[in-house]
């Protein structure tokens, strides 16, 4: 839900529609499950609303598909076990990821960086 409060927070000098029960409950799903194994069927099924609903009601609340909200949520994942000294390739699993260069190509298409930037200088 953290994120979810940042991009609220970042926009309320703008109008924006109110975060309805579609979009609540389905970022709430997203944020439980660290954004892995999730899939839009899913949170349609969870939400009883259809996948194109769920999109709709998503982007409307916080600006991003579900599909990048969850990618955001396992690249932060990603970072802070890294931070924390867990290696990039169990970092990169642990968060979702398939392997340490699935998490590098993500991560580098996101954020400009990889998860090499992040460890502390020797």
């Amino acid at each position: 839900m953290h994120l979810l409060n940042h991009h609220l927070a970042c926009d309320r000098h703008t109008s924006r529609p109110e975060v309805g029960p579609t979009a609540r409950r389905a970022i709430e799903i997203m944020t439980d499950h660290r954004g892995k194994g999730v899939s839009l069927g899913q949170l349609a099924n969870e939400t009883g609303a259809t996948r194109y609903a769920v999109i709709r009601a998503v982007s409307a609340a916080i600006g991003i598909t579900p599909v990048t909200y969850m990618t955001q949520l396992r690249i932060a994942r990603a970072k802070k076990l890294v931070r924390e000294g867990t290696s990039i390739a169990e970092a990169a699993v642990e968060a979702g990821f398939s392997d340490q260069p699935h998490l590098t190509r993500v991560m580098k298409r996101h954020m400009g960086i990889t998860p090499g930037r992040l460890l502390p200088e020797i």
